[in-house]
């Protein structure tokens, strides 16, 4: 009998879990298809390489040592610029059309 219970709780857990993980699909596949998230991700990928730029005779960067300070520092919501805007939200906001934010919205 307990058995017979083990099994029918492992089968609920498991049609259970198989639910959550076709979510997750369909999310990891509406980030991957998205143009808008890959434009700002190329943009944040952009100011990182400015930032970080050095002098191309020496062959090195001179800026920051990026991977140090998102460790150990909230950089990117830490430091706001006018109205309280991060990195993240000015790009929303400014490097969007309507159409790319009710994109990103709709990712939410």
């Amino acid at each position: 009998l307990e058995a017979l219970k083990l099994g029918m709780m492992v089968l609920t857990e498991t049609v259970a879990l198989n639910k959550e993980t076709m979510v997750l699909q369909r999310g990891m596949e509406d980030v991957y298809a998205s143009g808008v998230l890959a434009r700002i991700f190329r943009k944040i990928l952009s100011i990182g390489n400015r930032l970080n730029a050095g002098e191309a005779r020496l062959g090195r960067a001179d800026g920051f040592d990026v991977v140090a300070l998102l460790k150990d520092t909230d950089f990117l919501s830490a430091y706001k610029g006018n109205n309280q805007a991060d990195l993240r939200k000015f790009l929303a906001e400014k490097s969007l059309d309507d159409d790319g934010r009710h994109e990103l919205v709709a990712l939410a």
